[in-house]
């Protein structure tokens, strides 16, 4: 028992991950698979350690999966569309809605329809429009699935064309620095 309870910790919180501030603003880092292909696809992957592992950057990341259904309490499985409470993030269990940014990471254009059902799991409205009076994440998507980014405009906010991970660190420098002038959200006008 003792030693799962230490290989789980040891997944969830890995030991090369520096500690944060206080003020440190919370990242989604969104795959569109499953656990089991999340964590051989090198962008998501790449991006999570970059902000964790780097002191300078002020975020924690946390990484959010397509699920496989999942059980209640007695052991019976829940329909994917129907939670009993808003989608989290894997290691803190954060509620999606609760973030500062999740980053997207769409490996090819089918993954889209993936991202935006977790998105609406996690009780975030799914067009930028909608988002925009309320007290939402922003959401960035990048990869090759949106080397065209026009036709998902109304879904995004922003979109990252280029190397993932030194654009999510600038990012989340910039949020971070925004969050910290007095400001409790951001305003989609600042960006």
């Amino acid at each position: 028992m003792h030693i799962i309870k230490y290989k789980f910790r040891r997944f969830v919180e890995p030991r090369y991950h520096l500690p944060k501030t206080q003020d440190a603003i919370s990242v989604g880092i969104l795959s569109p698979f499953s656990y089991d292909f999340s964590t051989i696809s090198l962008g998501p992957l790449s991006i999570y350690h970059a902000i964790n592992r780097d002191s300078n950057c002020p975020g924690i990341a946390d990484r959010i999966f397509t699920y496989d259904p999942l059980l209640d309490e007695s052991g019976n499985i829940l329909s994917n569309l129907e939670l009993q409470q808003k989608l989290p993030t894997f290691e803190k269990r954060i509620p999606l809605n609760k973030l500062n940014l999740i980053c997207i990471s769409l490996t090819n254009t089918d993954a889209v329809t993936k991202a935006l059902q977790l998105l609406q799991l996690g009780g975030i409205p799914l067009k930028k429009s909608d988002r925009q009076s309320g007290n939402y994440p922003l959401i960035l998507a990048g990869g090759p699935g949106c080397v065209n980014p026009e036709i998902f405009a109304d879904f995004f906010d922003f979109f990252s064309i280029g190397d993932g991970c030194v654009l999510a660190k600038n990012i989340v420098n910039s949020i971070h620095i925004l969050l910290t002038q007095n400001k409790k959200s951001i305003c989609y006008k600042c960006i």
